[in-house]
């Protein structure tokens, strides 16, 4: 069901003059996470699996891939036809910038590009349609130790098509250091 993905796009946060040490968990160099999200594309509610992976260059400034698969399809009514619409995949590509607010708790924000396939069937006729935008998001972590932590968020992706809002909650692993 998935195809190739290319980011033909990716976007960096750069905040000049800002870096700031982080205690314990920001230490580690790569991190890896597995949470629920919750994605608004016009008006039509998807749950989703989502899979991410990252790379902190220092204590503030990092690089992040994110996966997210459909966890079922929605019905959407069409005048009098109502079609089944599911979430095949979003996969975006982020920069990161992480400000610290205490010892294990820091905020984020977020910017990068993403690319999302949904498939719909009517009356036993299947099309898939994907689309494509720029994303941006703001977050918080809290860390229980230097490697496992929690992570919510926020992310708005302005598609070709429209809008979507994504809320999630994670759990975050760091490995490294």
């Amino acid at each position: 069901m998935l195809r190739s993905i290319l980011f033909t796009a990716a976007s960096s946060i750069a905040f000049a003059g800002i870096v700031t040490p982080h205690a314990g968990a920001q230490d580690a160099n790569f991190n890896a996470g597995v949470g629920y999200s919750r994605i608004d594309i016009q008006d039509v509610d998807f749950d989703a699996i989502s899979l991410r992976a990252g790379y902190d260059f220092n204590e503030t400034f990092g690089l992040e891939g994110q996966v997210d698969f459909g966890l079922g399809d929605e019905s959407v009514s069409l005048g009098l036809v109502t079609a089944d619409v599911e979430l095949n995949y979003s996969a975006g590509l982020y920069g990161i910038a992480r400000f610290p607010l205490a010892e294990n708790v820091n905020v984020f924000g977020r910017l990068g590009y993403v690319t999302t396939e949904l498939e719909g069937s009517v009356a036993g006729f299947v099309a898939d349609e994907s689309d494509d935008g720029f994303s941006f998001g703001v977050g918080g972590e809290y860390n229980f130790d230097a490697s496992n932590g929690v992570r919510v968020e926020y992310t708005r992706t302005d598609y070709d098509s429209g809008e979507a809002d994504s809320f999630g909650i994670s759990w975050v692993r760091r490995f490294g250091g």
